[in-house]
């Protein structure tokens, strides 16, 4: 998805409801970040990474895992390939709202072909933790057909499935004992603007 001279100019869309204090130990995340109501102790919010104006290639948002329950878990993300130099967050969709109201759905697309070891992406989560991951919008593929991206505001949220393990290896079989998180969650949507700069 590459959209020329093009600029993307990003607001949080506030919620009335929102009462969080920023975390004074995660200064990556937004003091603005909206987080989204807690499912079976997790909740999630996403953030944007540059605010301001950025091109095309530079939309990148902060995706933050937050255990406010009183039981720690492990998160599956997706897929590790190369015993972990490659990591792919499978397990996160990001829902894009265009201009005219049509949300799309987005899976990440790093990996192009499998030709080895395949291990879980996995992520411990204790009590009163936060995971943070770094998403590239370009690091994402559109499930439906290819969508050109133009001028006008657009909502971003991203979406969660929890999994159990499932890359099981002769070396790893205690790996499906953990206590894996199973819920669903999805983020407080992202507004941001795409904005024409052609003379």
């Amino acid at each position: 998805m590459r959209v020329h001279r093009l600029f993307v100019t990003t607001t949080l869309a506030l919620a009335a409801s929102f009462n969080c204090s920023p975390l004074s130990a995660q200064p990556i995340i937004n003091p603005m970040q909206i987080w989204s109501p807690a499912t079976d102790g997790m909740r999630m919010a996403i953030s944007v990474v540059k605010p301001g104006i950025a091109t095309q290639q530079d939309i990148e948002f902060y995706l933050a895992f937050q255990n406010i329950g009183s039981k720690d878990f492990v998160l599956n993300l997706g897929m590790m390939l190369g015993n972990g130099k490659v990591q792919e967050p499978d397990a996160i969709r990001l829902m894009l709202t265009d201009p005219n109201g049509q949300t799309r759905e987005f899976q990440c697309s790093k990996v192009r072909a499998i030709g080895g070891r395949v291990d879980d992406f996995l992520a411990a989560l204790p009590v009163g933790a936060t995971y943070v991951l770094k998403l590239n919008l370009n690091q994402y593929c559109c499930i439906a057909p290819v969508v050109k991206l133009t001028a006008g505001r657009y909502r971003i949220a991203a979406q969660f499935k929890g999994r159990g393990a499932q890359f099981v290896n002769l070396d790893t079989p205690g790996i499906r004992l953990l206590n894996f998180w199973m819920g669903s969650v999805q983020t407080k949507p992202l507004e941001f603007e795409i904005a024409d700069r052609r003379p």
